[in-house]
């Protein structure tokens, strides 16, 4: 609400306020789905839903090169999953260091992964037999290939949640990729709430 009070309802529709001279925003993150494939938690999946699943899939698609898109390539690709890894640009894990890129990508390979460097997931749907149907566009030559996969897990980018909260109200605001913006000291734009 501003000036450091919290407006609460609780789920039995009760009101409360609450004042505090420190807030700290805990509201989590989530998957955001990719043009052509969006999450829907049965064939396009985000690394939460891929590792709750009942079974291993056979065939798998994983879109980014995040260290959740890695983790979710290397796993299961190790576990003996079919799996290629959809990557935009030219590196995997670009914060890391190149000795952990190289690591996975060896490991990654060992394990009969596939990269598809410099590609773009353009459409993603029902296969027909339970499955999902995955085309991909390389970002020069604009060639498209289609291949079907058990699955596809888009680890591509996150944001932050508690776009409820009305937060902007309050001046808190969010970056392009949806992240809420803090300074060096975790402070966002408005007094009291980090």
């Amino acid at each position: 609400a501003g000036d450091g009070h919290i407006d609460l309802t609780s789920v039995r529709g009760e009101q409360h306020r609450i004042l505090a001279r420190h807030i700290i925003l805990a509201t989590g993150d989530r998957t955001v789905s990719v043009r052509g494939a969006r999450i829907d938690h049965e064939l396009v999946l985000d690394p939460g839903s891929a590792l709750s699943a009942v079974y291993l899939p056979r065939t798998l698609a994983v879109v980014g090169h995040s260290a959740a898109a890695i983790e979710m390539a290397g796993l299961f690709a190790a576990l003996g999953t079919e799996t290629r890894l959809i990557v935009s640009g030219t590196t995997v894990l670009p914060d890391a260091d190149e000795s952990l890129r190289e690591g996975f990508l060896t490991a990654f390979k060992a394990a009969g992964g596939v990269v598809l460097w410099r590609h773009k997931v353009v459409r993603s749907g029902k296969d027909g037999e339970g499955g999902a149907r995955c085309t991909v566009r390389h970002n020069q030559t604009g060639e498209e290939q289609t291949f079907d996969v058990d699955r596809i897990i888009v680890a591509a980018r996150r944001e932050a949640t508690g776009r409820s909260l009305g937060l902007e109200s309050v001046g808190v605001t969010r970056n392009e990729a949806g992240l809420i913006e803090v300074d060096a000291h975790f402070r966002t734009a408005s007094p009291g709430i980090y």
